[in-house]
């Protein structure tokens, strides 16, 4: 048996997803930042244009394109060099939908042929190293395109070129694609068993995705959602990290680091385990911000307040966050002010500067006190209950929010002593005091920290970081209240493992529980009833609890 595969978006997708989403992006790269949006939006108009006039040719390549491309602009690489521009960005762009890969592979394994058709301007020589690179194109395997054999999909003239060139029965080939005309229609035609291939995305982004007609950010935020459900060994965690808590890290640090450069900070200390994963996407933005040092400061509520006064703050000068030639401010995810108030108390006391706080969340302890000019909120319930109430919500979940979103197996600093006249963080395991536990911390911290490092570095290449107000204010957070409020049960299945602590005892944050207990307990024995309701009731009663209050 013959087996045929169309190349994108059923092979490879684009992590931005659509074409026009690439050539923004595009765009973005061959001009310099000071061009205006008229300018590039002129440049993509050409490039497409280009390509709609070579369309006619089923052999146009690449270069025959850019051959046509009419754009003049002071500064713009040549056409030579814009057509090796594109080229690696699509390399960038590019990755495999393991699903098909590993069809193909047993595919292959079984003694079936297999074949790699394409209706593209880009030839072998660029498309066959992307698809080995990803164990996709074994040797033996075909590769027709249609820049190269002057035939294609769209016409059905291709699959009749393969067949006089395989010498392959019609009634022996089975052809896979996702473009309903020329991957199932055309392939059908000629007897060919088509499958038409597609791929769907998750409940949140799905959402993004019905918004992307009038937003860019809300198609590249659903495009690189499904892109990490098709191209990673997907868990019951991928989604929950790369709908909410990854870009919710992303875009909350560049603002920080945004702000922190406009009020110029040169320093910025972020609170050990808590802001663990800020502090790896902030170094991943470092370069934009080479004038800003990033440290990751040991520090602890009960170590600042119970441990060794004396040895803390040689720590602290050791490090550089005690001090009066530097601006620093300190980065942690809640505060009640408090901590940072003693802090400046203590430098004050001692001699050195204040420093500037930078929280996510304010917890309502103390909400009536004022933030004073050295605190930074992200977000805190007096402003967001205006809103929505849905918004106000969150604050219900910030024990889930802070540990949950933050989990690694850092230790917890408890105390600082010296040694040899040198102060070092004492690290330990969490006392029994703890607010919740995760148990399988260690089995799934290292997925979790590659999935983020490498969404932040996607989210740099989408150019997202440039519009972090925009996917932060209208996409993500409203996503994050959405799921507090009224959770999706796929989003679910990430949560059961999460222990918080409960009149006296560790209790699931969303528990399994039978039919029967449900309607004794509704969910009150858990952490979160809503989110234990939803994920043991059914859909259509669920359904009807989101409408709830």
């Amino acid at each position: 048996m013959v087996y045929s595969f169309d190349i994108f978006d059923t092979c490879l997708v684009r992590k931005c997803g659509t074409t026009s989403a690439f050539f923004d992006i595009l765009a973005s790269r061959v001009f310099d930042n000071d061009v205006s949006a008229s300018v590039r939006l002129e440049f993509i108009s050409n490039r497409k244009e280009a390509e709609n006039r070579c369309s006619v040719n089923p052999q146009s390549t690449i270069k025959d394109i850019y051959d046509v491309f009419d754009f003049c602009y002071s500064g713009l690489h040549t056409n030579e060099l814009l057509v090796r521009d594109e080229i690696s960005l699509e390399e960038e762009m590019l990755v495999p939908v393991l699903d098909i890969r590993e069809k193909i592979t047993s595919l292959r394994n079984k003694g079936n042929s297999i074949l790699f058709i394409s209706d593209m301007y880009l030839p072998s020589e660029v498309l066959a190293p992307i698809l080995r690179k990803y164990d996709l194109l074994k040797d033996g395997d075909g590769l027709y395109i249609s820049c190269e054999v002057g035939q294609s999909k769209s016409t059905g003239a291709l699959y009749e070129y393969v067949h006089n060139k395989e010498n392959i029965p019609y009634n022996q080939w089975k052809h896979y694609g996702d473009n309903y005309l020329s991957d199932y229609v055309n392939a059908k035609r000629f007897g060919i068993k088509s499958h038409l291939v597609k791929y769907g995305y998750s409940p949140y982004s799905s959402v993004w995705q019905m918004q992307s007609v009038g937003s860019n950010c809300a198609g590249l935020l659903s495009s690189l959602s499904r892109t990490y459900c098709l191209n990673t060994c997907a868990n019951e965690r991928t989604a929950l990290i790369v709908d909410i808590i990854a870009p919710f890290y992303c875009s909350i640090v560049y603002l920080i680091l945004c702000d922190a450069k406009s009020k110029g900070f040169t320093d910025l200390f972020f609170c050990a385990r808590d802001t663990f994963y800020m502090y790896k996407i902030a170094q991943s933005y470092q370069s934009l911000f080479p004038d800003i040092k990033l440290h990751y400061l040991r520090i602890s509520r009960d170590a600042l307040y119970k441990g060794n006064r004396e040895a803390g703050l040689l720590y602290f000068v050791q490090e550089g966050f005690a001090s009066n030639d530097k601006q620093c401010a300190l980065v942690d995810m809640t505060s009640t002010g408090k901590t940072l108030t003693h802090l400046n108390s203590m430098f004050d006391a001692n001699g050195f500067s204040q420093i500037f706080g930078y929280f996510v969340f304010k917890y309502d302890k103390g909400a009536d006190e004022a933030l004073g000019p050295d605190m930074y909120y992200c977000f805190f319930r007096q402003n967001l209950t205006a809103l929505d109430y849905k918004y106000a919500n969150v604050f219900d979940h910030l024990t889930f929010i802070e540990n949950f979103f933050s989990t690694n197996t850092e230790l917890r600093t408890v105390n600082y002593e010296i040694i040899n006249g040198e102060a070092v963080p004492v690290l330990g395991k969490d006392d029994g005091e703890t607010s919740s536990y995760q148990p399988n911390a260690e089995k799934w911290c290292p997925y979790y920290e590659k999935l983020i490092c490498q969404y932040v570095s996607d989210f740099l290449l989408l150019n997202l970081h440039e519009h972090s107000d925009v996917v932060l204010s209208e996409y993500i957070f409203p996503t994050l209240c959405n799921f507090l409020f009224a959770p999706d049960r796929k989003y679910l299945e990430g949560v059961r493992d999460f222990l918080i602590f409960k009149d006296g005892a560790f209790v699931p944050y969303v528990k399994d529980e039978s039919f029967v207990r449900l309607l004794h307990t509704r969910g009150k024995d858990s952490g979160w009833s809503r989110g234990t309701l939803t994920y043991n009731l059914p859909s259509f009663v669920t359904t009807f609890l989101k409408h709830l209050r």
